[in-house]
């Protein structure tokens, strides 16, 4: 069984160290508060003590629908930048958002786009695409007709609670990671065919580590040996790239891969007149790929003199360093 937590302010000061040592590989940390804009207290502790205990860590916030969704993703992972130790890659998974609209008197369209917009959002600011956490029930206030497929591109964390056993009662809150039931049959919502993680117990007694109830959490299959990565982990974003990759890849097979990306946009990308600093990161992705261009931008920040953090923080802001980039990612940004 692989298993995951997840945490807020509401489960008090976590011993990280004997959750780890109990089996547990990682968490998801909530970042801000019941008020969908302030940080949660816990957090910056949470988040710093988990890495030091040597689990895994995603970062979740909540969907609120009265609330603007681009704002409210971007001061989500403002939240994390600023209160993770200088963490910029903002965990070892992808960020999650919590979708339960349960009593948001919207029209079901509104909230599908609002949801949609935050997960965008989300995507742009982490450069990973999130997680949708949400339940058969939950997911009915969004798209009740089941027709919102665009949603099924996310991975689903599944709500779905495992009732009537235990051994201490009928209760979901008396549950502990022995009374996990591998063939219980769950319900999705239907945009999605299968989940990468469930949450098969809300509030349950987790007894190792974390003083209070919290949620217990499993791998699809829970199975040793799984991919963790590839359900959980950095799938970076695609959204930056400004081509189709099959037309990039039409007429010019006889060059090596770095090449063709750097030629075929030299051609295609429009000259700009002020190079800003996400111009760079975009850059850095397109011509290294997901795996590659982070590591390729620090080695080119530690030669150069740049600060990656400052370049983070003020995407925006004109690159200064221009006539210093390697030659095939000048090319990529003229």
């Amino acid at each position: 069984m692989i298993k995951i937590i997840d945490v807020s302010k509401n489960n008090g000061v976590i011993n990280w160290q004997a959750v780890k040592e109990s089996g547990v590989i990682g968490a998801f940390i909530r970042a801000v508060d019941d008020d969908g804009f302030s940080p949660d207290p816990m957090f910056a502790q949470n988040w710093r003590l988990a890495k030091e205990a040597g689990l895994s860590r995603g970062f979740y916030s909540i969907f609120y629908g009265w609330l603007d969704p681009v704002e409210t993703a971007k001061n989500a992972v403002k939240i994390v930048r600023e209160r993770s130790d200088g963490d910029l890659w903002m965990g070892e998974w992808r960020p999650a958002l919590d979708v339960e609209p349960v009593n948001q008197y919207q029209p079901a369209s509104v909230l599908a786009q609002k949801v949609k917009l935050q997960l965008e959002m989300l995507e742009r600011e982490t450069f990973k695409q999130p997680i949708i956490y949400t339940s058969a029930n939950c997911w009915q206030f969004i798209n009740p007709s089941s027709d919102a497929m665009w949603a099924s591109q996310y991975a689903l964390w599944l709500a779905h609670y495992v009732y009537g056993v235990g051994k201490n009662g009928e209760g979901r809150r008396s549950k502990t990671w022995d009374d996990f039931q591998p063939d219980f049959q769950v319900s999705k919502p239907p945009a999605w065919k299968t989940y990468a993680l469930w949450q098969w117990v809300g509030d349950a007694g987790m007894n190792d580590g974390v003083p209070t109830a919290c949620d217990l959490n499993v791998i699809n299959g829970a199975i040793d040996g799984v991919n963790i990565d590839e359900i959980l982990g950095s799938r970076q974003s695609v959204v930056e790239l400004p081509f189709d990759s099959r037309e990039m890849d039409e007429g010019i097979h006889e060059l090596d891969p770095l090449n063709r990306f750097a030629n075929y946009l030299k051609e295609k990308l429009t000259p700009r007149k002020t190079i800003t600093n996400q111009d760079v990161i975009n850059a850095f992705y397109r011509v290294h790929g997901a795996d590659r261009y982070w590591q390729e931008l620090e080695n080119v920040a530690s030669w150069v003199g740049f600060s990656i953090n400052e370049m983070v923080f003020n995407r925006g802001a004109e690159f200064k360093f221009f006539d210093n980039l390697p030659d095939i990612i000048k090319d990529a940004l003229k």
